[in-house]
């Protein structure tokens, strides 16, 4: 069973590996937060964040994302295949999904994503207007792929699981000696109940 992490602990995993590759110890981090004018910053705080693995708060992740020259939002990133639990009850099994969640540009499965999207929208036509509307229509393109891919699939599984009710049921009828006509007329009424999902499908997209 794969583990989910935690937000924090996918946060001090990653100031963990950024420091490793730039490779600097404690004392080099303490330098160059007092040099950024966090003089709060104490060996012994760092040395909770850095090796001990406590999360670091809103205000510490800013200033080492500063100090290490990383977009705070990569110090939220897990890796590809990491199973992230946002909740108690919503763990996500899509590093990627966690990610693009994290810079805004994607909705998190069961979330509203309308909400998500028009304030997607509106930090994006602050930050940058010429931009917005393109990328706006990005992400809500993205978006309702992935809801089509997740109804085609739940309806290809349907689909598989009919077939098979379907083969089940002429194969009792032969083993029962039935006669063709009946085996045609339930094969004929088999394809017919078949093609009706997949023309609603189609227009659904």
């Amino acid at each position: 069973m794969t583990h989910s992490q935690r937000p924090g602990e996918i946060l001090a995993s990653r100031l963990r590996e950024v420091r490793a590759a730039r490779g600097w110890s404690v004392a080099q981090v303490v330098e160059r937060c007092i040099e950024a004018g966090a003089t709060a910053m104490t060996r012994d705080k760092i040395n909770n964040i850095l090796v001990r693995g406590r999360p670091a708060d809103v205000d510490e992740l800013l200033l080492l994302a500063y100090v290490f020259d990383v977009a705070p939002a990569h110090l939220l990133a897990p890796g590809r295949d990491a199973s992230v639990a946002i909740t108690p009850n919503t763990v996500v099994h899509d590093g990627v999904a966690v990610e693009r969640w994290v810079r805004g540009e994607q909705a998190l499965p069961g979330s509203d994503a309308s909400h998500y999207y028009a304030e997607s929208y509106e930090r994006l036509a602050e930050s940058d207007p010429d931009n917005a509307v393109m990328q706006y229509a990005r992400m809500k393109t993205i978006e309702q792929a992935r809801q089509f891919a997740i109804r085609f699939n739940a309806a290809a599984r349907q689909q598989m699981s009919t077939t098979i009710e379907t083969l089940a049921t002429i194969r009792a009828m032969v083993d029962n000696g039935q006669s063709s006509d009946d085996i045609v007329a339930r094969i004929d009424a088999a394809v017919v109940n078949m093609r009706a999902p997949a023309s609603t499908t189609t227009g659904e997209a």
